[in-house]
């Protein structure tokens, strides 16, 4: 009967070891797909940024001419560190930008963080006796 339990209490340990290995090795293959997520949108950045080089307004009609799709247009911009500047006339380097330009897209996105904010705000308080 006791030999029974230390059997037992040592294929629990063999078991929380194989688990242990096994959560590890998902702990760093989550990790090596993040890195490779976040190289993939730098290098997305870094070809946007090239493909505003000449420092003009690129509109998004050009660069989905270029081969760009708006949604990739927008995760590079968004992974950019600021380098580029949206505005009505489509994307621009923000270095080559004048200061109402810029001023105009951090304005604009003041404005969207300000709507998302209070969206946030009405689902939690809708939400509230469910919240804890």
């Amino acid at each position: 009967m006791i030999a029974d339990l230390f059997d037992y209490a040592a294929e629990l340990a063999r078991s929380q070891v194989a688990l242990n290995t096994i959560n590890a090795g998902l702990d760093h293959l989550q990790l090596k797909l993040f890195e490779a997520e976040r190289a993939r949108l730098d290098l997305m950045a870094d070809n946007l940024v090239a493909a505003l080089a000449d420092g003009e307004w690129h509109s998004r009609a050009e660069l989905k001419a270029a081969g760009w799709q708006e949604r990739h247009v927008r995760l590079a911009r968004q992974h950019s560190g600021g380098r580029v500047i949206f505005g009505q006339a489509g994307y621009r380097l923000a270095a080559a930008a004048n200061v109402d330009e810029i001023n105009a897209c951090i304005n604009t996105l003041e404005s969207q963080a300000k709507v998302m904010l209070n969206e946030a705000q009405a689902v939690r308080k809708a939400a509230h006796g469910r919240l804890t």
